[in-house]
């Protein structure tokens, strides 16, 4: 079991957790700190130094924050290590009363790619103004929400970037409408995936494989 940030470090990244990590297993993003799963001995001694109260068991990521511990996992390989403590943001104090701060996770931090949590997936306007380097680009060719007329709009996450690939599913499912479908396409079957859908949407989204075999994976998910 390795320990997880969620929500409520976003904006505020304090960083009093790192100083007490063994294992110096915290990793640095603009706006919000991860854990790199594979550095975590499960030692708890940041659950307490975190003012927000943001780290929390794998085990204990309460149902709406699930899809954190994916994140962690591969924000981790994209980040640096921070191994010193320093000042939270200049207005972390206030970021640390909000609530619903998943859009404003800055997942890149560089003038090349000014790039938030809520901008990536497939959501309206967002898709059709955001543009992305390095394979999330492709996203506004595949990835398309609100422009078929029979309520069903494909969503081909070969053409992301496996990292940002979960947060654009989530973005994309909650933008739709009930009723509405996503056609879904992929490289191979998404099972660890399903699961965290299935604790996050529950019997909100059914899940149904169109193809499922060697040459892909085709999961129509419909919203309820």
């Amino acid at each position: 079991m390795t320990y997880v940030v969620a929500e409520a470090c976003i904006r505020c990244k304090y960083t009093d957790c790192v100083d007490v990590c063994p294992t110096d297993a915290f990793r640095e993003g603009p706006n919000f700190l991860v854990i790199d799963p594979d550095e975590c001995i499960d030692c708890t001694l940041c659950v307490a130094e975190c003012p927000v109260e943001a780290i929390y068991a794998e085990d204990d990521v309460p149902a709406d924050q699930r899809d954190f511990i994916a994140l962690n996992a591969e924000l981790a390989g994209q980040w640096k290590p921070i191994v010193e403590r320093k000042p939270g943001l200049p207005d972390a104090d206030d970021w640390a009363k909000a609530k619903d701060k998943r859009g404003e996770l800055d997942l890149a931090g560089s003038a090349s790619w000014p790039v938030r949590a809520s901008n990536i997936g497939v959501a309206p306007l967002s898709i059709a103004t955001s543009t992305f380097s390095q394979g999330v680009s492709t996203m506004n060719q595949h990835a398309q929400v609100h422009v078929a007329p029979d309520q069903v709009y494909p969503f081909d996450a070969r053409g992301i970037a496996k990292r940002f690939r979960h947060a654009a599913i989530f973005g994309a499912l909650d933008a739709l409408h009930a009723g509405e479908t996503m056609h879904f396409v992929n490289d191979h079957d998404p099972l660890p995936l399903l699961d965290q859908l299935q604790t996050r949407y529950g019997d909100a989204v059914s899940i149904e494989y169109k193809q499922r075999g060697p040459d892909g994976i085709v999961i129509d998910f419909v919203k309820r």
